[in-house]
């Protein structure tokens, strides 16, 4: 053997809700993989959970395409039953994923996508790429050197209670757009 990777399988994008696969979080089992161009906020974004218990044979078991044209999921995160996206121009999308099966809508929390430039009249739009959560906690990272402090303990009403950007950070061009805790 050279230590050279070989591709085993291949899962097509059709089976992926014909969306591009951005970013994976695997937790025993199960392969959560966010969807949806970043980079183009003509996409939607979503979440495929796949079952790898025989890695020759991957299993999509749920594919979930949030509605609306604003770019793609940056980052997932998994606690418990739930599944956090860092969705773009959606800023917080919570996924009831209990049923691996059929995954649910929880909850969505939209966040001013100015942050962490204020520029009065600019067309730059701030998008959360990036996502870590600790306790009750999700910290969502943003273009631009951005975070975003969100609570939650209650996955129907996130709230977001602190942001920051470092102050040398605001109006260059930068881009934090994950986060490890």
């Amino acid at each position: 053997t050279t230590g050279i990777p070989l591709a085993i399988i291949t899962i097509p994008k059709s089976n992926l809700g014909n969306l591009d696969a951005i970013n994976l979080f695997q937790d025993s089992i199960w392969l959560y993989v966010c969807l949806g161009n970043i980079w183009n906020t003509n996409e939607m974004a979503g979440l495929a959970i796949i079952d790898l218990s025989n890695p020759s044979n991957p299993n999509v078991l749920d594919v979930y395409v949030h509605k609306g044209l604003t770019g793609g999921s940056g980052s997932v995160a998994v606690k418990e039953n739930y599944a956090y996206l860092a969705a773009n121009q959606n800023g917080l999308i919570i996924l009831d994923i209990s049923n691996k099966s059929k995954i649910k809508l929880k909850s969505v929390l939209a966040l001013s996508n100015t942050f962490p430039h204020s520029t009065v009249g600019s067309t730059s739009l701030y998008n959360a790429r990036g996502i870590g959560l600790k306790d009750n906690y999700a910290y969502l990272c943003y273009d631009r050197g951005g975070l975003r402090v969100v609570d939650i303990s209650n996955t129907d009403s996130p709230i977001q209670i602190n942001q920051y950007c470092f102050p040398p950070l605001i109006n260059k061009i930068t881009a934090y757009n994950n986060i490890a805790i």
